[in-house]
């Protein structure tokens, strides 16, 4: 089983499997990952940037946040529309990542 760490536990025959649902900034940090934004301190220091300079849930404050920390286009834009629909989200309307 994959802990929401990203690590490994075994589990034994007849042990339940309890489900731990993640934090948004969890799925953020992973969906960086993917996207491959790195090295590992670029990518803490962008997350914590996001998080705590806005609302993670503001489309128009995401991109305007990558775009703030340097992260290159490709990447940003890879993202944000990974993000923006993990959200569940539309394009805000004027936005062009």
């Amino acid at each position: 089983m994959v802990t929401p760490d990203g690590g490994v536990k075994e589990v034994q025959p007849g042990q339940p499997i309890i489900i731990e649902k993640s934090s948004n900034r969890d799925d953020f940090i992973l969906m960086a990952m993917k996207a491959g934004l790195t090295p590992p301190e670029l990518l803490e220091l962008t997350v914590d940037h996001i998080w705590r300079g806005g609302d993670p849930e503001d489309l128009k404050w995401v991109a305007k946040g990558l775009q703030q920390m340097g992260i290159r286009r490709d990447i940003a834009s890879r993202l944000f529309h990974a993000w923006r629909s993990f959200l569940g989200k539309d394009l805000p309307e004027g936005l062009s990542v």
